[in-house]
């Protein structure tokens, strides 16, 4: 079998890892931390 993927499957896929990693954000929003608040965070140590 070939290893070359169809543009069509490659654009499906991505298009489902988009929607996957789209639902994980909003899923889990509240417990993500950004660099930016990690930093402020240790600064105020």
């Amino acid at each position: 079998m070939s290893k070359i993927r169809t543009y069509r499957q490659l654009r499906a896929e991505s298009a489902l890892v988009a929607l996957w990693s789209d639902n994980l954000k909003q899923r889990y929003q509240k417990n993500f931390i950004t660099q930016d608040e990690l930093n402020k965070k240790l600064d105020a140590v």
